[in-house]
């Protein structure tokens, strides 16, 4: 199984209100300032469990006085459905889970050894939003760092996923956002 796991405050100083709420005994921050997910995906052998390998997993993530718990939609809805704007017209099953994060800064982990390390990265980058910074500046940025840390030859980096933004931001794209979208979980890799 690998976890990817995507956080970013709605506004400047929330990341650093989050690290230390999460490290350091700071006092706790809303969950409506931050957008937490994240992505399990799993390899496993022909058989029960490969089932697994052709779904797309994403939980909603919140940071709790005890702890951080991630809300997966559960099955015991038949069709469910997510309204993107009204959630109070949502049809979802959502059963939350207590996960464990602790922090890996001090850890000094090796590459080798644990198969990740952390590594000091400033962006060149000036707007997040901009495909064209992404691309162009933060992909090349993210490959000289991999292959420096790594040392391998050749390092390709695949595209961002899709970036969405709230219709109030005004840059979703999109006057109304409301209609129902496939439950975030549970959907065939084939057709997505």
């Amino acid at each position: 199984m690998q976890n990817k796991g995507f956080l970013w405050g709605r506004e400047p100083g929330v990341m650093d209100r989050l690290r230390q709420w999460a490290f350091a005994g700071g006092d706790p921050v809303p969950h409506a300032e931050y957008y937490l997910r994240a992505q399990p995906s799993f390899e496993t052998s022909k058989g029960k469990h490969d089932w697994l390998t052709r779904h797309i997993f994403i939980g909603i993530g919140e940071r709790r006085p005890d702890g951080n718990h991630i809300a997966y939609s559960g099955r015991g809805v038949e069709r469910p459905r997510y309204y993107a704007n009204a959630h109070h017209r949502d049809v979802l099953d959502i059963v939350s889970h207590p996960m464990r994060v602790e922090s890996a800064r001090g850890l000094n982990a090796d590459i080798d050894r644990e198969g990740f390390t952390l590594a000091l990265h400033d962006s060149a980058v000036s707007d997040w939003r901009d495909p064209a910074q992404i691309a162009g500046v933060y992909a090349p940025e993210i490959a000289a760092l991999v292959q420096s840390v790594t040392g391998a030859d050749e390092v390709k980096v695949t595209p961002h996923g899709i970036l969405r933004f709230s219709e109030k931001s005004g840059l979703a794209g999109s006057g109304n956002n409301s209609h129902p979208a496939h439950a975030s979980t549970l959907v065939p890799q084939d057709i997505c």
